[in-house]
């Protein structure tokens, strides 16, 4: 397997293990508590109740996150990098924000 083959099989595969904790922790956190949040732990629980329970939440949860796991790792993952590229290529060029805790100089109102 050549590295790039590689990197997205082991990107796939950590798609999936997320894909598994989510539903894993949605499971037992609001199946057990009886209520339905929003996004796709929402139409997961929507979707379980529809087939009457026929089809375990937890796969439903599994089968709603596989594919954006898997969409988020092909093409988040060539935009970071394309946008790495750029900021070593030109260092200083993008802004960056933080949080000011305290201002001082005069200043008239």
């Amino acid at each position: 397997m050549n590295g790039k083959v590689k990197q997205y099989a082991l990107d796939a595969l950590f798609a999936v293990t997320a894909g598994l904790i989510v539903s894993i922790a949605y499971y037992f956190f609001q199946n057990s508590n009886g209520f339905a949040p929003g996004g796709v732990g929402g139409l997961a629980t929507i979707t379980y109740y529809l087939l009457d329970y026929q089809v375990r939440w937890a796969l439903l949860m599994l089968a709603f996150n596989i594919p954006i796991f898997l969409l988020v790792a092909i093409f988040v993952n060539r935009k970071l990098g394309k946008m790495m590229k750029i900021i070593k290529k030109y260092p200083g060029t993008f802004a960056n924000f933080s949080k000011v805790n305290e201002v001082f100089g005069r200043f008239k109102a």
